[in-house]
């Protein structure tokens, strides 16, 4: 006992996360239907070395994942994303890596963070989404919503309804554990289908 919490507390010492809890975060998500299902593929094999190249600073389109002795090489253009070692989800849509906000809704919301340019500039954070239907990420804006569900009557509606602003769309609903967008969204597909 006196060994497991002398492990314990190494660990915690020195900020690493034990190799155990790290196995079973990370991995590759093939399409948006396995992220939505948290269904990972290449994903770290007990006692195996792990590692997950992406190359983002080079611009390169491949990742590369080495399990063991084995190494794969996939093209960034034909999986959905990846899952890290904290258990956060990142997506690759056109060159660019979007951070993914909640991965089991309906409309995916992303951030990305981009430099601000000059010393003490801050950094800006910048969100945008994607729908069930149209897998192209586009900036989170009431505009841009409208015109990718422009024949969703009740969904356009309920959006001027729920949110006053773009930066309404990012509310958080704590007690359901969900995106306000999200709810209003399952609520416009409750009428719609009430109402056939």
């Amino acid at each position: 006992m006196k060994k497991i919490i002398a492990l314990l507390l190494v660990c915690m010492a020195i900020g690493q996360p034990l190799l155990f809890a790290q196995n079973s975060l990370q991995g590759i998500y093939l399409s948006r239907k396995d992220c939505s299902n948290n269904h990972i593929s290449f994903s770290p094999i007990k006692e195996k070395k792990y590692k997950l190249k992406l190359y983002q600073f080079l611009n390169n389109p491949t990742i590369k994942i080495t399990i063991g002795d084995s190494m794969y090489t996939l093209n960034k253009d034909s999986i959905f994303g990846y899952r890290d070692n904290k258990n956060i989800v990142h997506r690759f849509y056109k060159k660019n890596l979007y951070t993914v906000l909640n991965p089991t809704e309906s409309i995916l919301l992303y951030s990305r963070t981009y430099l601000g340019g000059y010393k003490n500039t801050p950094l800006d954070i910048q969100y945008f989404f994607s729908t069930p239907t149209n897998d192209a990420v586009q900036p989170l804006t009431k505009w841009n919503l409208k015109k990718v569900f422009l024949h969703d009557t009740a969904f356009y509606q309920l959006l001027d309804m729920a949110f006053i602003n773009d930066s309404d769309l990012l509310k958080y609903d704590s007690f359901y554990k969900m995106y306000k967008l999200n709810q209003v969204f399952q609520y416009a597909q409750q009428l719609t289908t009430t109402l056939k």
